[in-house]
């Protein structure tokens, strides 16, 4: 360790003495400090020499270096390396990609039949428009119609026709297999607007991708992070747990010193009078090992490092 602090103090002697080796140096620190992540252990020595060197490095590399280069250094590491960010943290922000990718998706997707309802509205003035001058309601007007017309025309570039198939059967098919497809019809589409969907789609598969991939290999780092918080929750449960099994046993006393008084008044009908213990038995459910809301084989060891 003494011998990493006297590279880093030589580094920064070198910088202050010769500032046009700048780039040399950056090199060089980076290409150490990956050496050095490959030994040290994610406990305290390796925290205090990597902001070491994180804080040389921000030095030398001057106040050009980018954010997102800044921000790189600190992404959370994967297991066996120490973590600069919080799992946690960092699996909220990928779920939120996941969430924003998914609204994109729906916006673009609620744009895929506005090429239709443009086309129909275009048509549908030119056509208003030509019936009214037929039948002596409005004057002829040539501009009015050719703007119409080029708006029309504008719609109905925007789309393209994609044929519609099935399968119909013919007379020599094999009885249980399907048909020759058939074009039964003809669909307008907005290519540019279903090459955006698609993209939108791709880029949701991707977001859920990588969540699924973050949490499968940060899967013990997130149990560690998370545990303080389930124990937290599985301490109020307990104690609300203990409390209504308080409260069961004392029903069921209650319930019990009553079902004796009548039976003794020659009364014991009224007993069915008496609400059902709303309970049910809780004092008998046993309570086995550490009461939390997670997986017992990811709770960490309290005897481990």
């Amino acid at each position: 360790m003494s011998e990493m602090t006297d590279v880093i103090r030589t580094l920064r002697e070198r910088l202050a003495a010769d500032e046009a080796s700048r780039a040399e140096l950056l090199a060089e620190l980076r290409r150490r400090r990956a050496a050095e992540d490959d030994q040290v252990t994610a406990q305290g020595a390796s925290a205090r020499m990597r902001g070491a060197y994180e804080e040389t490095e921000r030095r030398v590399a001057g106040p050009s270096r980018p954010a997102a280069a800044r921000s790189a250094s600190s992404a959370t590491r994967t297991p066996g390396t120490t973590a600069m960010s919080s799992a946690i943290e960092r699996l909220q922000e990928l779920r939120e990609a996941v969430r924003a990718a998914e609204r994109r998706l729906g916006a673009v997707q609620g744009e895929r039949s506005r090429g239709r309802r443009e086309l129909a509205l275009a048509k549908g003035r030119l056509l208003e428009h030509l019936e009214a001058v037929a039948a002596g309601e409005a004057d002829s007007d040539e501009d009015l119609e050719g703007r119409l017309t080029d708006a029309l025309r504008a719609a109905q570039g925007a789309l393209s026709a994609r044929p519609v198939l099935a399968r119909t059967g013919t007379a020599g098919e094999v009885a249980g297999e399907p048909g020759l497809p058939k074009v039964v019809d003809l669909e307008l589409v907005d290519e540019a607007a279903e090459a955006r969907v698609r993209g939108a789609q791709r880029a949701v598969d991707t977001a859920r991708e990588e969540v699924a991939f973050f949490a499968a290999e940060n899967l013990p780092a997130l149990a560690g992070e998370r545990w303080p918080e389930s124990q937290r929750v599985g301490a109020e449960a307990l104690a609300a747990l203990e409390t209504a099994r308080a409260a069961d046993a004392a029903w069921a006393r209650e319930a019990g010193w009553w079902s004796s008084v009548l039976e003794l008044a020659g009364e014991p009908g009224l007993a069915e009078e008496v609400p059902q213990n709303p309970f049910g038995g809780l004092r008998r459910v046993p309570v086995r090992g550490p009461l939390a809301p997670a997986p017992a084989s990811l709770i960490p060891d309290p005897e481990g490092d």
